[in-house]
């Protein structure tokens, strides 16, 4: 699929809609090149309807039900989808491309491009690579700038360096078909997703997808390369945590051709990432820091060890996906006090040690706001699908919340 016109006219089933904006933007781009689109979706007509609304031209529709492949040519797949779904086995061995909004647009991208993946970080990583690259742009793994929607209709112009943001979901279809990355990083392993994977082995080795068939003279960065600059108090500002995310940002810049004296004046300029270790809120003696986007134990345990206090107080809790928490259970002990632990029900809390369990998160920020701390650390360190759409959807609920709580 190394052309648009590979789209043009051919029978294409976009299997996962979704609700985060990356399967719009796939349909729309389908659309405009002239593909004979179907979408098919497990959910119903109603709760994608904030999805179909932003759909623009003809397509048909498939709800509630496994779709046919029948006359289909070409199986798009959402990364919500899994690599091992039978409709994605039986789609191969009829000999049907399957592909997915990553892999059309690392193939069609004419300019250079930098995959970035990992399990922690990449978002910054890649928020702050982007950031250091002036006119650069930022594709992928988002609701802000799902990767096709950052493609343009006529993709054969000289466009610069594309910044992408890869997850392992979307490397599970990459191949030796698939364009490598100019540069690559994959900023760490953590274990995640053993929901989908069999195994951490599995997915550690779906991550190397991303450079698995990388050729000189395309990098990989590990992190341990030099690099000349001084980040003499980094780590006081974004946290110790950002060292590694600022290090893996600064040497894909400086390979993309950003002199050393550029990067070190852009680090002053750094930008914020939502949801990610963000101060919300700083007014009369309280601090309240979101960090939505700490899906993990492990991206809990690095909140944790930046804003622990005897005057902080933690909401975590949610969704289990087959995580071990018996080091995330270890920091909270030694660092949050019991009485000052709120955690939201969820089939993850039920892992986590001796704590203040309320069903919604509103209980859970107006008990924490009664307890009368300095800082009131959001970090979930769990998944959010038991009681949210999606962790944006989490995230922009904590926000509002704290908005209408605070008088």
């Amino acid at each position: 699929m190394t052309s648009t016109d590979n789209f043009h006219n051919k029978r294409v089933l976009l299997f996962g809609l979704g609700l985060l904006g990356g399967g719009v933007a796939t349909a729309n781009w389908l659309i405009q090149h002239g593909a004979k689109l179907t979408i098919a979706d497990k959910k119903t007509k109603e709760q994608l309807a904030p999805s179909l609304s932003k759909i623009i031209g003809e397509a048909e529709y498939v709800f509630e039900t496994e779709p046919s492949l029948e006359n289909i040519e070409i199986l798009v797949l959402n990364p919500g989808v899994s690599f091992k779904h039978p409709l994605v086995k039986k789609a191969r061995e009829l000999g049907i491309p399957v592909v997915n909004e990553a892999t059309i647009f690392y193939n069609l991208f004419p300019g250079k491009i930098i995959g970035i993946t990992g399990t922690r970080g990449k978002t910054t990583t890649a928020h702050w690579t982007a950031h250091l690259i002036p006119g650069s742009i930022l594709a992928g793994n988002s609701p802000e700038h799902p990767f096709l929607s950052v493609l343009p209709l006529d993709a054969r112009g000289n466009q610069g360096v594309a910044v992408t943001e890869v997850s392992s979901f979307h490397l599970e279809l990459f191949d030796e078909t698939v364009r490598t990355p100019d540069i690559a990083i994959v900023t760490n392993i953590y274990r995640d997703h053993l929901n989908r994977y069999a195994s951490m082995e599995e997915y550690a080795e779906t991550k190397k997808n991303l450079y698995r068939w990388q050729k000189s003279p395309q990098i990989l960065i590990t992190g341990k390369e030099d690099m000349p600059l001084d980040l003499q108090g980094f780590a006081d500002k974004w946290g110790k945590h950002n060292l590694a995310n600022i290090r893996m940002a600064v040497l894909a810049a400086h390979a993309a051709g950003i002199s050393w004296n550029d990067i070190q004046s852009r680090i002053a300029t750094l930008l914020q990432i939502p949801f990610r270790q963000e101060e919300i809120y700083n007014r009369d003696g309280l601090r309240i820091v979101n960090d939505n986007n700490a899906t993990s134990p492990d991206g809990g345990i690095a909140a944790i060890e930046r804003f622990a206090g005897p005057d902080t107080v933690l909401i975590a809790g949610g969704t289990d996906a087959k995580r071990d928490f018996a080091k995330w259970n270890e920091a909270v002990e030694k660092m949050i006090p019991k009485e000052h632990r709120i955690f939201l029900a969820g089939s993850a809390t039920q892992k986590m040690l001796e704590a203040n369990v309320f069903d919604t998160l509103e209980e859970c920020l107006q008990n924490a706001l009664a307890l009368k701390p300095k800082l009131i650390l959001f970090s979930p360190a769990c998944k959010s699908f038991e009681k949210f759409t999606n962790e944006y959807d989490r995230g922009n609920q904590f926000n509002e919340l704290a908005k209408r709580l605070i008088k």
